[in-house]
């Protein structure tokens, strides 16, 4: 390998460790953050809707639906339920853990989902 692609390539994984290292330390996604998406789309549904909730509420959904796509019967055991009703669980967990709002919204998720639907341990 020449010199110059091995500095190249030396540069862009200090940079990537870097990026990586930040993302663990500051999400990206904290409960907070989600929280308000999902109050966002609670507007939007109450037609008192701003502008900028056209975007949350979407975002609070997929986001959730994502968690639980990738989850779902290793962290926590859904049932049969509908996304809202997914949704309406995290929320209520969030409401009820305002001083965790900061943490990293993956964790609030599964950690809300696990509380209501754990997995039966056979």
């Amino acid at each position: 390998m020449a010199p110059r692609n091995i500095l190249i390539a030396l540069l862009l994984s200090a940079t990537l460790n870097l990026a990586s290292a930040q993302m663990v330390e500051n999400p990206q996604e904290t409960g907070e953050s989600l929280k308000y998406q999902c109050e966002g789309y609670d507007r939007m549904l109450g037609h008192a809707s701003r502008q900028f909730d056209d975007f949350n509420g979407p975002r609070c959904y997929g986001y959730i639906q994502g968690v639980t796509e990738a989850l779902d019967g290793t962290a926590f055991c859904l049932p049969v339920i509908t996304l809202a009703q997914k949704v309406q669980t995290v929320q209520a967990f969030l409401s009820m853990h305002l001083t965790r709002l900061k943490e990293d919204a993956v964790k609030l998720v599964i950690e809300s989902l696990a509380e209501v639907y754990p997995c039966s341990k056979q």
